[in-house]
């Protein structure tokens, strides 16, 4: 029988060195950085006492690849896991992985190692005169304040993951005043366990004297689940280590939850944030991503050439206590009984208990919002009056043009727009305007068709010569049936001082012309009776004067007479002047 079951566990034990292997060649985890200006960077392996997967472990990775897997630091890592809390088994330790990770690390060199929790640091300790010769160590997540193998001289330095369990405890009994027992659950088949174990017992009575503490450890699920059923009110439940169900298998943190959940209506507390969110109430618990990058950085140091041995190892911050918003309200505990620094998850947002950053990002974002709807709000508004004003001056430009438009109908001269097509563009509507009545006014017509009733264009045209020119031009036009017209060419300019367009004033002058020359074969009737009369008074002057003096001189002839006759007749002629 004993030979049978050692062929099986020989059996299994090859079974599973074949799988270490292959898994290890085919999906190693690392990551590369880019390598430094020397052509190599630095090497540094990270050992993690756990396996991929758990919470723990996970976050762990996931704070130190927070500080080693910044692009600007040269480092290459390679990651391994032992896989200590599902492979319990002393021989697997001390002989399978021994020889599987001697065989894998005898040709490498590593600038440093990297280590979570007891059982990583135990074997790097334990090799640091083969496989790990003078490689500086970095230790987080164990539970001592100095590692018992750890030698005068060595360079390894790292950071603490001793729970709080005074803390956590003493947080339990102010959140339940009521309890009367607290029930560990718990293993010793792990070295972390144990530890943990051994220091919880050593604490109880100091932290919580009255309380009694109740230590189970290494139940299965089944008898587990039924022990916790017979848990009365008063009594706390403490998660410290691992659970298994009834064939030793591991249970995750969610089905470790949910067996003790679903057996008693206890409170469920623990030491670790991988709990918080799965079921715990919650207190000052150890942040695994903290332990992470707390010793990333101290490896960083290293890494730039500081001494491990002379970097103190640091004890675990004590974190602002966490609470489960949910938990608290599942278990009806009053806020009130939270410490003042308290943290929630899981809460709620309310416009006082948002954080800052998400506060003020609202606040920018209700500005912004606010703003954009003055902005939308001043834009209508000053459309509106715009286009109340617009309104207003287009009502305005139309009296205006209508007003305009009377005035120039009330022109009794020909007003017309040409374009250089010598088209007509418009023209207004004159009472006396020959062309609106007599042929009347289409735009687009020729203007010598239009106006002059011409089918050609007229060979003294002053628009043409207006375009020429750019200057006014004025002709006297003669239509088809003998009315003479006075035309007048202004040209108009665009902002390149172009001549786009002529204005015609065209007068009709025909009736002008003959009512000037009626004046002017008046004016010549006027002068010739003025002549006439003036050679008639000229005339009739010496007329009168002779009749005047006629008697005068007949009376003066009629008594000289005698005397005449006598002298004649005895002198003969009247000599004169002499």
């Amino acid at each position: 029988m004993k030979t049978i079951d050692r062929t099986v566990l020989f059996t299994k034990v090859l079974i599973f060195i074949i799988g270490i292997c292959f898994f290890s060649f085919l999906n190693p985890y690392f990551a590369t950085a880019a390598k430094t200006e020397a052509g190599t960077s630095q090497h540094v392996l990270i050992l993690h006492s756990y396996h991929p997967g758990l919470p723990w472990t996970d976050r762990v990775m996931e704070g130190m690849q927070s500080v080693l897997g910044q692009p600007s630091r040269q480092i290459k890592v390679d990651v391994e896991y032992l896989d200590t809390k599902r492979h319990r088994d002393s021989a697997y330790f001390s002989h399978i992985l021994d020889a599987i990770l001697h065989y894998k690390f005898k040709d490498s060199t590593y600038d440093l190692v990297l280590v979570s929790d007891n059982e990583a640091l135990n074997f790097a300790l334990g090799h640091r005169d083969d496989l790990f010769l003078l490689t500086p160590i970095v230790f987080c997540g164990v539970n001592n304040s100095a590692p018992a193998k750890l030698r005068k001289g060595d360079e390894v330095t790292g950071v603490c993951g001793n729970p709080d369990f005074a803390g956590v405890i003493r947080q339990a009994l102010t959140m339940h005043p009521g309890t009367k027992s607290i029930v560990v659950i718990g293993s010793t088949s792990e070295l972390t366990d144990r530890i943990n174990m051994n220091r919880l017992q050593s604490l109880s009575e100091t932290i919580a004297p009255g309380t009694a503490f109740d230590f189970w450890n290494d139940l299965g699920s089944d008898i587990l689940s039924s022990r916790l059923a017979t848990l009365g009110s008063g009594t706390i439940v403490v998660i410290n280590g691992s659970i298994r169900d009834r064939a030793g298998n591991l249970l995750s943190l969610t089905e470790q939850i949910r067996l003790i959940k679903q057996a008693t209506v206890a409170p469920i507390y623990s030491f670790w944030d991988v709990y918080l969110g799965q079921g715990i109430v919650g207190g000052p618990l150890v942040s695994a991503w903290n332990q992470g990058v707390t010793a990333a950085e101290i490896a960083w140091r290293v890494l730039q050439g500081e001494p491990a041995g002379s970097i103190p190892i640091v004890q675990p911050v004590k974190n602002s206590p966490v609470f489960d918003y949910h938990e608290l309200k599942h278990l009806e505990i009053p806020l009130h009984r939270l410490p003042g620094d308290h943290l929630l998850i899981n809460e709620p947002p309310s416009s006082y208990q948002i954080a800052k950053s998400y506060f003020w990002i609202s606040v920018a974002t209700l500005l912004g919002l606010l703003g954009i709807t003055f902005l939308l709000t001043w834009n209508i508004v000053q459309r509106r009056r715009m286009e109340k004003e617009l309104r207003g001056s287009e009502q305005k430009i139309r009296e205006l043009s209508q007003h305009f438009q009377i005035v120039l109908d009330g022109i009794p001269d020909c007003l017309t727009l040409v374009s250089k097509e010598m088209k007509v563009i418009w023209s207004n509507k004159g009472k006396d305007n020959y062309y609106t009545k007599s042929l009347g006014t289409i735009p687009e017509e020729y203007c010598c068709n239009v106006l002059y009733n011409r089918a050609s264009i007229c060979d003294n045209c002053p628009a043409i010569k207006a375009f020429q020119t750019g200057a006014t031009e004025e002709s006297i036009i003669t239509t088809p049936d003998d009315r003479m017209l006075e035309v007048k060419a202004f040209p108009v300019k665009d902002g390149a001082d172009d001549i786009s367009y002529v204005i015609m004033l065209a007068t009709d002058i025909t009736e002008k012309n003959r009512l000037r020359d009626e004046a002017t074969r008046t004016r010549r009737l006027v002068a010739l009776g003025e002549l006439a009369a003036g050679v008639a008074h000229e005339i009739n002057n010496p007329n009168a004067l002779i009749l005047l003096n006629a008697d005068l001189l007949k009376k003066a002839c009629s008594d000289a007479a005698p005397i005449l006759q006598r002298h004649y007749e005895e002198a003969g002629d009247f000599p004169l002047a002499g």
